[in-house]
């Protein structure tokens, strides 16, 4: 069955006023990509709004890179209202436009060019950053593929003590997947390594 489909009317409603609520914060005012007022589209794996013609051009990348969707025509998943919730443009943009030149123009022709830039070559991105760019339902998932593996994995690093709940899973600068978790009182422990 389609998950969408699972969605009733009263969850997409809700869903609606979420994103609506979303669009209305001061760093989601304007789009994540040419800074225009009032994006009506979001990347459900970016977790970022954008206008109509950025997400055109997101369209053009493949979803692979960027899955666009309407906030106001398209049924939405829990799961990606709740990336939104935890992204947004300020937080994806701190990640990917880390490096980008003060007073960059990022506008007019060479917008695909810099929507390109940004999220496929990652140009702009600062060495060994973490990017937070996993929905929930995925860090779940791969939560699980972990600890069936069992806790002595090659390739994997944990400092701290035992591991129990995940808080974040996101991708660094050099594509390994990265997860923070909790254990013990107010604790983190970070696991490193490829997680398929």
């Amino acid at each position: 069955m389609n998950e969408k489909a699972s969605v009733s009317k009263e969850l997409n409603a809700k869903h609606a006023k979420i994103l609506e609520g979303l669009l209305k914060l001061p760093e989601n005012r304007e789009c994540a990509d040419c800074r225009c007022k009032a994006p009506r589209w979001a990347s459900v794996n970016l977790g970022i709004f954008m206008c109509m013609q950025c997400s055109g051009i997101h369209r053009s990348l493949g979803v692979h890179i960027s899955k666009v969707r309407s906030t106001t025509l398209d049924t939405w998943l829990p799961n990606q209202v709740a990336f939104l919730q935890f992204m947004g443009n300020e937080k994806s943009n701190k990640y990917c436009e880390a490096e980008l030149p003060p007073n960059f123009n990022r506008s007019g022709s060479g917008l695909e060019k810099f929507i390109r830039s940004k999220y496929v070559e990652k140009r702009w991105v600062r060495k060994g950053a973490i990017q937070p760019t996993t929905t929930t339902g995925e860090m779940s998932s791969n939560w699980n593929k972990l600890t069936d593996a069992g806790s002595k994995r090659e390739g994997f690093r944990v400092s701290g003590h035992s591991v129990n709940v995940p808080l974040a899973l996101g991708v660094d600068s050099e594509g390994y997947r990265m997860k923070r978790m909790l254990h013990g009182p107010n604790k983190q422990a970070e696991l490193r390594g490829c997680i398929s």
